[in-house]
């Protein structure tokens, strides 16, 4: 994998996922699409449910890995299941394993993958939650608008967002295109009087 953003400073396992637990359930069809993710880690039976699990792995009270594995409806109901390094079908198929150093590039990859699967359902403009991986971003804003442009590419601005819930990763619709506009509007100047210096 080659690493696009590196972690930032302090970016820890439990923030990791944090970050994978907010945008995956956005994410995973997409994953799906492409073979990961559909088959069950512990039983094996293929499914294209959007259930998984986070197993943290760990050495010496030490969060070492983390590993991120699907699971199917008929094995996520189970009240117990045996603990996850017994499950006999963790594998590609099944699971999302990267190494630390790709932690933030693979959650960000997943905020954009999210945002691009909701862009189909219910188009742009779309504010997503900063993420750990943003680090100092997170100084100055805590969401990021993703619009599109008359040339069919995509504008991705840092704002501040007043979100409604705790519980929105991500917000879109006509009532926040509106608030949009502005901060589109202040960007589009900023970026064209800084051509023209």
């Amino acid at each position: 994998m080659k690493i696009l953003a590196p972690n930032p400073p302090g970016y820890t396992a439990e923030e990791y996922s944090q970050d994978v637990m907010a945008m995956l359930p956005f994410a995973l069809k997409e994953y799906q699409k492409n073979g990961s993710m559909i088959k069950c880690a512990h039983c094996g039976a293929a499914h294209s449910s959007t259930n998984f699990q986070i197993h943290k792995c760990t050495g010496q009270n030490v969060t070492t890995d983390i590993e991120i594995v699907s699971v199917c409806e008929s094995c996520a109901s189970k009240p117990t299941l045996s603990p996850l390094e017994e499950w006999a079908h963790v594998g590609t198929m099944s699971g999302l394993f990267v190494p630390e150093k790709g932690w933030a590039t693979f959650a960000m990859g997943l905020r954009w993958l999210g945002a691009y699967a909701l862009r189909e359902t219910v188009g742009w403009p779309l504010i997503s939650r900063l993420l750990h991986a943003d680090g100092s971003l997170c100084d100055v804003a805590n969401a990021i608008a993703f619009s599109g442009t008359r040339s069919n590419g995509t504008w991705v601005i840092p704002l501040v967002f007043a979100w409604p819930s705790d519980d929105h990763v991500f917000a879109t619709g006509q009532a926040i295109a509106s608030s949009l506009d502005e901060v589109l509007f202040g960007a589009i100047c900023l970026r064209n009087g800084a051509l023209h210096q």
